[in-house]
């Protein structure tokens, strides 16, 4: 879901919520996650990251990580393990303490060797001023495992996660864990969505393994391909032996 950008930023987070609360009360629902991202899928914005106390050495690129938003329910939902430290909760809004949660692949980048709890990071370079995030220290609460976010055979890359009712930029997705059929979760959640606003769009309402499978077409396709064309050299050699023969 996204609003337009004169919806005052406190506004679209309680609509968000809304939309959680209501959906975590269908049966059968067992969590419902408020993200910038969805399983499986890179966001694609990144932006250099520093930590407080470790200074870039020379000839070193500064380090970078994809910019994501999560609410307390999100990394549950979306079944991603908490490896150190806490999840978000609902006092981090904007009148608390800036916090983060690193991915495990970001923790041993800016702290080798080191507990990442508790310690401060903060985005940094001169994009910053042109995009309204501010470059102020964030404590790290929380480190969670690594995703396939760029493709399943993908390296994992860094990523930042700003509680969502903290975040520059109050947007994303939904993340529903249910035991019921997703089917008619699908219909639910766009109605739910509609009636706290009508206006709004919904797309891409995916199941994880559809965004998986999605994610290995491309894969799939150049493997048949390649065994199709293996198997049409088969058939002209045997073709061209039982000629000479």
């Amino acid at each position: 879901a996204d609003f337009t950008q004169q919806t005052p930023a406190t506004t679209i987070v309680q609509r968000y919520d809304r939309m959680r609360d209501e959906l975590a009360s269908v049966p059968g629902i067992q969590l419902v996650g408020l993200g910038s991202n969805m399983p499986l899928r890179a966001s694609g914005f990144q932006l250099e990251v520093k930590a407080e106390g470790r200074a870039v050495a020379s000839g070193e690129a500064t380090p970078t990580a994809e910019y994501r938003t999560a609410d307390p329910d999100y990394f549950r939902a979306a079944g991603i393990p908490v490896l150190g430290g806490r999840e978000f909760t609902e006092g981090d809004d904007r009148a608390a303490n800036k916090v983060v949660i690193i991915n495990q692949t970001l923790a041993e980048r800016l702290f080798p060797g080191l507990d990442a709890v508790g310690r401060r990071v903060g985005w940094t370079g001169e994009v910053l001023k042109f995009i309204g995030i501010s470059d102020e220290w964030r404590t790290v609460v929380g480190v969670v495992g690594n995703t396939k976010d760029g493709g399943l055979d993908a390296p994992p890359v860094g990523a930042v996660f700003t509680p969502f009712a903290q975040g520059d930029f109050p947007t994303g997705g939904l993340v529903i864990r249910s035991d019921v059929a997703a089917a008619g979760l699908a219909t639910t959640a766009r109605a739910i969505v509609r009636s706290i606003d009508p206006t709004q769009p919904v797309e891409n309402v995916m199941t994880v393994d559809e965004i998986r499978d999605e994610s290995v077409g491309p894969r799939r396709l150049n493997a048949l391909l390649v065994g199709s064309l293996a198997l049409l050299a088969l058939v002209i050699a045997a073709i061209g032996i039982g000629a000479v023969l």
